[in-house]
């Protein structure tokens, strides 16, 4: 008869926490994320996306008041290394031009146009003034590197329609005559080729 082993004594319970495994997907799997994710971006963007052009609106104003800041402007001479500072040089000036208005249009919150540029608006005119009303976004920026592999996709800029604000900036102000029918003068700012891209002139 086989001797009986004796049964080891259990000792107290332990709780154990099971242990969770991650598995990092390889290079073309998060390759194939990023192309998914980029083209899920794009779809959406060029969907509602926008030339800078197709985002200035005009709409018409009566001014209130007008007041026009003159700046000079200067840059400083070169200096020799070790040398007393440099002078600075006048160049020139600049003119900006804060309008206080009132929108024909009552849905318009518009209170203030700031014009880059010399005007001759005057208080009690009537004028249309050409605003780029639009918000950018820089597209997600995929780059990275993984595994040695870099992956590097453009960072480029999108524009996107929005509300007014209360102040913003005009790049055209037209002063029309009394009775709204005739366009008196035509003004653009130094901003005006960034936002209309058909320029006559």
């Amino acid at each position: 008869m086989e001797p009986k082993i004796p049964t080891p004594p259990k000792g107290p319970k332990t709780s154990r926490t099971p242990r969770t495994i991650i598995k990092t997907p390889g290079l073309p799997v998060l390759s194939g994320l990023f192309d998914k994710e980029v083209k899920r971006h794009d779809s959406l963007a060029n969907a509602q996306q926008k030339e800078l052009s197709d985002l200035v609106f005009q709409e018409r104003f009566i001014v209130e008041e007008v007041l026009c800041d003159t700046y000079a402007t200067s840059i400083a001479s070169p200096s020799r290394i070790g040398g007393p500072a440099s002078d600075s040089q006048q160049t020139g000036y600049r003119v900006f031009v804060d309008l206080t208005v009132k929108a024909v249009d009552a849905t318009i919150p518009v209170q203030k146009l700031m014009f880059n540029g010399y005007s001759a608006v005057r208080a009690g005119d009537t004028i249309d003034a050409k605003i780029p009303r639009y918000r950018s976004e820089r597209n997600v920026d995929y780059s990275g590197s993984y595994e040695g592999a870099t992956l590097d996709l453009p960072r480029l800029l999108s524009y996107f329609d929005r509300e007014y604000n209360p102040s913003e900036i005009a790049v055209e102000l037209q002063i029309l005559s009394s009775d709204g029918k005739k366009v008196l003068r035509t003004e653009r700012s130094v901003l005006y080729k960034t936002f209309v891209t058909n320029h006559r002139g």
